[in-house]
Order: structure tokens, then C-alpha cells, then sequence
């Protein structure tokens, strides 16, 4: 996948530092011409930052890498909700999502929200740390703004 002429990617990397058992980094980027989807991506990163610091605290059971990089972007060669897995090496992980047009903030959200449990669902990990990252997304059910 290539950027479109005059895309601007925003990115947002929380890291959790020494924590003293393996666990897996989570890593979004934005990808978009329309400079207002950028500027409301970084108002909403803030707002779900506890969410994926909660992705980032799971212990695995069966570490099978480090870190999951994620690039969302309302291009037009990849569809809202398609999900491609781009080649990797190194213990990461890296996938390319789809994402509608900027609607609003609340919808941009709800979205990074489905990306991210879209995305962790893909990752081959070992089925106790698939339901370990399955029993946040239900506790985050009804998350909404």
C-alpha cells in the first residue's frame, strides 16, 4: 500500500516501559489527505488511551511477539473494514484497516474501538491470550463517546 500524494499520517505510540513480564506494545497511525481527520485523531487518541494501555497490561501466557502495529487510512485502494496483514519481521505485527471518511469524532472512536479488536483477533496469539484480550473488548461493550 502506498500514501496517496499530499496524505498525512498521524500517529499515536503508547509504550509501557519495564513492567516485568512480556506483554505486547500497541502502535496506531492515521493515514489521510483530509488534515481535519489528522487533528480529530489526536483529540480521540487521548480519549481511548486507557483502552489500549488496558491491551498493553495483558501478560501473555505464550508471547509470540512484541509489538502491533496498526495503520488505518481512508485511502481508496483499501475498503472500510478490510484488514490486510502487511509482511513483518522481528516479533511485529502489521496491519493496514480500512477506515470510512471523517464523520465526526464520536464515530472516528467507535471505530479506532472495532479496529483494535478487529486487529487483536488476527494476531495469531495462543487461544488463553485470545481470551485475555477478548474479556476486555466485553468489558468495553457499550462503549460509546
Amino acid at each position: 500500500m502506498s500514501l496517496l500524494p499530499g496524505a498525512v499520517v498521524a500517529e499515536w505510540r503508547i509504550g509501557k516501559g519495564g513492567n516485568g513480564y512480556h506483554s505486547m506494545d500497541f502502535s496506531i497511525a492515521l493515514v489521510s489527505r483530509n488534515r481535519l481527520y489528522t487533528k480529530a485523531y489526536r483529540r480521540v487518541m487521548l480519549d481511548i488511551q486507557v483502552r489500549i494501555n488496558q491491551l498493553e497490561s495483558v501478560e501473555l501466557q505464550c508471547p509470540i511477539g512484541d509489538t502491533v502495529l496498526i495503520m488505518a487510512c481512508d485511502e481508496e485502494d483499501i475498503a472500510p473494514g478490510e484488514l490486510r496483514e502487511m509482511p513483518g519481521k522481528d516479533a511485529v505485527f502489521q496491519y493496514a484497516v480500512g477506515i470510512q471518511a471523517y464523520v465526526d469524532d464520536a464515530t472516528l472512536r467507535q471505530d479506532l474501538v472495532l479496529i483494535l479488536k478487529q486487529v487483536c483477533e488476527k494476531v495469531p496469539f495462543a487461544m488463553p491470550d485470545h481470551e485475555q484480550y477478548q474479556r476486555i473488548f466485553w468489558s468495553w461493550e457499550g462503549y460509546e463517546n
